[in-house]
């Protein structure tokens, strides 16, 4: 018989014990199955936290990126109503510098037995003050061959519609009337005295005997704002 030997001692006497593979003896079951882990994990507070300032950034930008998108909407539309500006003054200031004035005609006579016109008149939108309206009818040189009077036409100019209109009238040829500028609120128009020095808001040719120095032009152009886009500019009328 094998000699009677002691079992080994147990450090943890009184409390049950699990084997190992070996034969040795295992943790403990408090140990394994309740000992505390040493990684904390968040709070509700701080994912609170965290949620309201994932909104407060998101918020920004969302803003941020809606102010971009408007500006470059604003930029897109400014430039689309410069060009139509641009297109506008090109007909505007070619035409008032083609108008046809007789000088040789006699000292004191009539521009109008001459067949020549130009009659700027001083107008509003219906009843609204802040709008002008203004029209203008002219002789014009529209192609400077040899035979200067069978070149003359009469232009006229105003706006239509939200456009301002071109129409062109000349003998033997059928009137012709088109828009130059597209999403024309209003125009205004203001003409220099040769004598006087000062800008007059209508000129009628058959009054004055002669024509004005020069035309100041203004163009409001919508811009998708309340008071639209203003334009100015003017022209030299030929002597």
């Amino acid at each position: 018989m094998m000699p009677n030997s002691q079992p080994p001692p147990n450090p943890t006497a009184g409390a049950p014990v699990l084997l190992s593979k070996e034969g040795g003896l295992s943790l403990p079951f408090k140990k394994l199955f309740f000992q505390t882990s040493s990684v904390s994990g968040f709070t509700l507070f701080e994912v609170l936290i965290a949620l309201a300032i994932l909104s407060v950034l998101s918020v920004i930008l969302y803003a941020t990126f809606r102010e971009t998108f408007r500006s470059v909407e604003a930029m897109e539309v400014a430039s689309e109503v410069d060009g139509q500006a641009r297109l506008g003054f090109f007909h505007l200031t070619k035409d008032f510098a083609s108008v046809y004035g007789d000088t040789k005609q006699p000292q004191g006579a009539n521009p109008s037995s001459q067949n020549i016109e130009f009659q700027g008149n001083d107008d509003f939108h219906g009843d609204t003050l802040n709008i002008p309206n203004d029209t203008i009818q002219f002789t014009a040189i529209t192609h400077r061959g040899d035979d200067i009077k069978s070149d003359r036409a009469t232009l006229s100019y105003g706006v239509e519609g939200g456009a301002l209109m071109r129409k062109v009238a000349s003998v033997g040829d059928p009137e012709l009337s088109y828009a130059v500028m597209d999403g024309v609120m209003g125009m205004n128009l203001r003409y220099l005295d040769r004598t006087t020095k000062t800008w007059e808001n209508e000129w009628i040719l058959t009054d004055k005997k002669s024509h004005p120095q020069a035309v100041e032009i203004e163009i409001i152009l919508d811009d998708q704002t309340p008071k639209g886009r203003t334009y100015k500019t003017w022209v030299k009328i030929p002597d």
